[in-house]
């Protein structure tokens, strides 16, 4: 599958991404460092004023990190995050739009290390999770987004590792996790 739009940069930038009108907006972020890390937040920009919304994915070393941006968003703010440690240096991120339909849809078993987002199908009611216990503690967590952007609903609480979760209906789950996690049904 094709990217929509795809960016690259090293410092912090404001990223015009291309949206379809009444749909989120599917976006994978990656480090290029094995030690650089990046955040990413949603921008609201109108010619009155801009808003940034919270965190929407922390991308740490090389592995791609997939979010989904509701429809109000215009913008994404990439910002870059060093410590005294780690020297500065020159690390760069890359950032791409990929259509919905690049979501991994949710059947059988659907394993992933990262934060990623899998499409819900129709008549999907109830799903099994798990999170490696060692990351669990560090914030994972799932939420699900309707189809058309403006619902989001925290399907499981913080600091759960493993259960049954109960599915509001067509849409997107987006899996937070800093290490393995699987989705079965």
């Amino acid at each position: 599958m094709e990217d929509l739009a795809s960016y690259e940069g090293w410092r912090n930038r404001d990223v015009e991404i291309p949206r379809t009108p009444g749909a989120p907006t599917l976006l994978e972020v990656r480090s290029m460092g094995w030690y650089s890390m990046f955040m990413a937040h949603g921008v609201v920009k109108t010619p009155e004023r801009e808003v940034r919304g919270p965190v929407a994915a922390l991308a740490i070393g090389r592995r791609p990190q997939r979010l989904l941006l509701g429809r109000k968003y215009t913008h994404v703010h990439i910002e870059r995050l060093s410590s005294s440690s780690s020297g500065g240096g020159f690390a760069r991120w890359r950032l791409r739009v990929l259509p919905l339909e690049a979501a991994r849809e949710i059947s059988g078993i659907v394993r992933g290390r990262t934060n990623d987002i899998l499409r819900c199908p129709a008549g999907l009611r109830t799903v099994d999770f798990a999170f490696d216990r060692k990351t669990a503690d560090g914030g994972s967590a799932i939420t699900h987004m309707a189809p058309d952007g403006r619902t989001v609903t925290r399907v499981m609480e913080f600091g759960t590792f493993r259960g049954k979760i109960k599915i509001p209906g067509p849409g997107y789950l987006r899996i937070e996790s800093l290490g393995p996690w699987e989705v079965s049904v």
